[in-house]
């Protein structure tokens, strides 16, 4: 059976009941997705390459993505993993900027010498990551020391960082709200778990000289 095919079979099922159809069809899914270039695509030297993060209630997730001569969105890898108790406390700010750092290092085999475009649905992350890049453009953000050293952590990749609100982050919002159950992490992306997660990551001085806290 089709890809299609097997999906409506499956879909159908949670309304119905499953059965050796719906068995058949998901077996066929599974053996289908992990067919080398199909589900995952081979990496490409030179190709457009884009990288999709997220920030979600239970876990972090980043997919990376080059960009075939047909315009097409070509899956590379896609890592997730669950957040820890402290995690799951922190402020949208801290979430993301972990979401971004953990992504980047942990697929930093294919990022360390490419350039690369970071897409993220969280505004005020474009804003912080730009500025701390020394974008004329932006306000110098006056950062805390923890995410000062989050953020010169990533300053040795080559990359563009766009806001993609809307549907268009489902390659990384849905593997954040599905994530591998592993809350370890080997990359240093992670902060101390006494860390204040309600603490502001820094903050810009308006023209009349207030503070203005991220």
């Amino acid at each position: 059976p089709s890809l299609v095919g097997s999906e409506m079979c499956i879909r159908d099922s949670f309304i119905n009941e499953w059965g050796p159809d719906q068995t058949r069809a998901f077996e066929t899914l599974k053996a289908r997705l992990t067919e080398p270039g199909l589900g995952i695509h081979a990496w490409v030297h030179g190709r457009e390459t884009r990288l999709y993060t997220d920030y979600s209630a239970v876990g972090i997730a980043g997919t990376l993505v080059q960009v075939d001569e047909d315009g097409n969105e070509l899956v590379v890898a896609c890592v997730s993993r669950s957040l820890n108790k402290a995690e799951r406390n922190y402020t949208s700010f801290w979430g993301e900027i972990l979401g971004v750092v953990w992504s980047i290092k942990s697929l930093q085999t294919y990022l360390r010498f490419t350039h690369f475009t970071l897409y993220t649905d969280h505004q005020p992350t474009v804003y912080l990551i730009r500025s701390a890049s020394g974008a004329a453009s932006h306000k110098q953000v006056n950062f805390n020391s923890i995410a000062h050293r989050w953020l010169l952590s990533i300053q040795d990749y080559a990359f563009d960082v766009i806001h993609n609100p809307g549907s268009g982050q489902a390659l990384a919002d849905t593997p954040s709200r599905i994530p591998l159950s592993r809350t370890e992490d080997p990359t240093g992306a992670r902060l101390h778990d006494t860390f204040s997660a309600q603490s502001p990551v820094g903050y810009v001085t308006d023209e009349k000289g207030e503070k203005k806290w991220y």
